[in-house]
């Protein structure tokens, strides 16, 4: 009842208006555990909103999906699919409190592409407890054996009062992580990934469009519990409180970017690209010259080869990305943003 609840407010706050957008992305959550028939509610609205000519993409986890849902992604003109994979570990997976396994990742997959959904991402989890290099090359060998052409990889993270900390999870030491890092990104190198995003590889053109938009500081519309967006230099967070967002109070927190904050999310979110920051838009976006306005930051950090400069671009280069949150502090360590 409360998922229904839930399905008639979100579809009603995404029909306020006839937006039409190139880049639809449900998930953030699980629409997969929907019914059917609330499943293909989501999908029939969601579809009123796009444009047909870029990515429809929806986030699955393997064990929601039967048959009938695999024919309404092909029915509603889903072109991309993100698989909530996180490792093929059974071991591994029971301490993340997944319930599928490797058939049932296979069989999405294979019956993804027989509808002609070959756009296809897993998503893999590093640095689990006891993990060790062999398990997660058996991960990567798996994963390039599937033939998809998106790959989105992220560290394990313990937050306080979830399940992970509740069960006492713990992931690898920093250390740990970034040697599994770097031989997740050379694997994935050597296999023909393009690592285009500090998180993400791609086959070349299937890079996710939702992420690039992300990244590229580009307005976006969020809708549902816990959703944010970006609109008209304003970010907004919706409700996180599902019993609230039900009774149709969708209270979003909103803050209107200064220049100095849109300065910042700009430099912040472009470097985490492998392109990073073209200086000729930066300069067209916000009137300064980026190698004047951070000379004396750029200088040490180009000499120590933490910023590459080359072809009108400053960008972080691949075997420093673990590290791109203590680049970004230094470069803007001057500039009061907020």
């Amino acid at each position: 009842m409360m998922a229904k609840q839930y399905l008639d407010v979100l579809i009603k706050d995404l029909n306020k208006d006839d937006l039409i957008v190139d880049s639809v992305y449900i998930g953030g959550g699980s629409p997969s555990s929907l019914d059917n028939l609330q499943f293909e509610e989501l999908l029939k609205n969601a579809r009123l909103h796009y444009s047909n000519k870029g990515q429809f993409c929806v986030e699955i986890n393997p064990e929601d999906m039967n048959d009938e849902k695999i024919a309404l992604l092909k029915k509603y003109d889903v072109n991309r699919v993100s698989i909530g994979v996180q490792t093929f570990n059974e071991q591994l997976l029971r301490k993340l409190n997944r319930h599928h396994d490797e058939l049932m990742v296979r069989n999405v997959v294979n019956k993804l592409k027989n509808i002609g959904i070959n756009n296809i991402n897993c998503d893999l989890i590093y640095g689990l407890p006891n993990e060790i290099n062999q398990n997660l090359k058996e991960d990567l060998d798996k994963l390039i054996s599937l033939n998809i052409p998106h790959i989105s990889t992220y560290a394990l993270q313990v937050e306080d009062n979830t399940l992970f900390s509740i069960k006492k999870i713990e992931a690898l030491d920093d250390d740990l992580q970034a040697e599994q890092y770097d031989f997740i990104c050379n694997y994935l190198n050597k296999a023909g990934f393009d690592h285009y995003e500090i998180s993400n590889f791609a086959k070349k053109g299937y890079e996710s469009m939702q992420n690039l938009l992300y990244w590229k500081a580009k307005e976006y519309r969020g809708v549902g519990v816990a959703s944010s967006g970006y609109e008209s230099d304003v970010r907004y967070d919706t409700s996180y409180s599902l019993t609230s967002y039900i009774k149709g109070n969708i209270n979003k927190n909103e803050h209107k970017l200064s220049i100095l904050e849109k300065e910042f999310e700009y430099i912040m979110l472009n470097l985490r690209l492998k392109d990073g920051i073209d200086l000729k838009e930066y300069q067209i976006i916000f009137k300064y010259d980026f190698l004047s306005r951070f000379e004396k930051e750029l200088k040490e950090l180009l000499n120590n080869k933490l910023l590459i400069k080359e072809n009108n671009r400053i960008f972080i280069p691949e075997n420093k990305f673990f590290i791109s949150n203590s680049i970004i502090s230094k470069l803007l360590v001057n500039i009061d943003y907020l």
